[in-house]
């Protein structure tokens, strides 16, 4: 399972999430103290986590009114253990980050050194535990009515599907998405804005497409690297807190190389992620391999300038081995979608493959799915 680490809590109201870094989760029948029962307790957190030194000193000189205190059982997952259950433990935060992580016997310690107001400290329930959010690394926005993609380029239908959207995923605890949007840049650009106010942390993609699809849902080839680079710019210039721009090919047979190459030259100038869909169905392959003889779909990428250590690639079920091995050269990440995979019966995905490898990877919905 993939987590976060800046996220929100889960029963509070949206207006509060931005101040907030976690999810709470209220088991329907079962009191948390089984949690400690049946895993092996770590003692990491016995020591303070703080901010680094520096960031300590600055935070001195403010006022710590708003730190907001959660008391109560802690959960969460490492690359090396599948679950770590922390009881009595007392996180801190502050300005959007963690400002200490202690043990509960610490807390009088806490509340002097910080001045903590007890109106600010919350108490988990018994059957609350406290969790990180979750990552989606490859969502389709733009799915979740399931309503078709070319309305978006009417900005109020964009609007009212991307705050429920957003909405619905933050509340069922995905915390950080990385989107595919549509072509439409002011749609595309009403999405970071909904993210932002929503407080969810969003890597958004306007799609970028100029052949092999209908006619009224593709560019032609200077309008998509033009408005690529809007959609960029404006990000830019809003200085969002949360939200990262993606340059965004959709597949390498709704790209020209004229477009990859391009919008890999973009992103480059611009040192953004690059998000995009690779070995996701073997019909597809077949048509990629027929365009581009010699080359296998990540050889394609490569070779456009697309394949870079902040590239994300969706899917990758019918992956051969050369690509595995270039995938890991260029530091590439892969997005598993299990539900996508499934209900599209694209083909089983072979995660060990991946692990073994040493690839990074990464769970996401793919689809109009709600949630991970």
């Amino acid at each position: 399972m993939v987590f976060d680490q800046i996220v929100c809590v889960y029963i509070l109201s949206l207006k509060d999430i931005q101040k907030s870094h976690f999810l709470i989760y209220t088991s329907p029948s079962h009191n948390t103290s089984f949690l400690a029962e049946k895993f092996h307790l770590f003692s990491r957190y016995s020591n303070s986590r703080k901010l680094q030194t520096d960031e300590s000193d600055k935070l001195k000189e403010m006022e710590w009114k708003d730190i907001s205190v959660f008391i109560g059982c802690f959960a969460h997952s490492t690359w090396t253990t599948a679950l770590e259950i922390s009881p009595n433990m007392v996180i801190g935060v502050y300005n959007g980050k963690i400002l200490f992580i202690e043990n509960k016997e610490n807390l009088p310690k806490l509340i002097k050194e910080y001045n903590l107001l007890k109106e600010r400290i919350r108490y988990l329930e018994d059957r609350e535990i406290l969790i990180p959010g979750f990552v989606d690394c490859h969502n389709h926005a733009s799915q979740f009515l399931n309503s078709g993609v070319e309305k978006f380029e009417d900005v109020q239908f964009a609007k009212d599907a991307y705050i429920a959207a957003v909405s619905t995923f933050v509340k069922n605890g995905t915390t950080t998405a990385c989107y595919f949007a549509t072509i439409h840049t002011d749609a595309s650009l009403l999405l970071c804005d909904i993210a932002e106010k929503i407080g969810q942390r969003a890597y958004v993609g306007k799609v970028c497409m100029d052949q092999n699809e209908g006619s009224s849902y593709k560019e032609n080839t200077k309008e998509s690297l033009q408005e690529t680079e809007r959609f960029i710019e404006t990000v830019q210039k809003r200085k969002y807190r949360l939200i990262t721009p993606v340059v965004t090919p959709r597949f390498a047979l709704s790209c020209t190389e004229k477009l990859m190459k391009g919008l890999a030259q973009i992103a480059d100038k611009y040192d953004l992620p690059i998000q995009t869909h690779i070995n996701e169905n073997k019909k597809e392959i077949a048509e990629v391999e027929k365009r581009f003889p010699n080359k296998t779909y990540a050889e394609t990428y490569d070779a456009m300038g697309l394949l870079k250590n902040k590239t994300i690639l969706a899917h990758n079920i019918h992956c051969p081995h050369q690509d595995i091995k270039l995938i890991k050269k260029k530091e590439s990440s892969v997005c598993h979608c299990p539900n996508s995979n499934t209900n599209l019966q694209s083909g089983m995905f072979w995660a060990r493959q991946h692990l073994d490898a040493d690839i990074k990877l990464g769970l996401g919905t793919g689809e109009y799915l709600q949630d991970l």
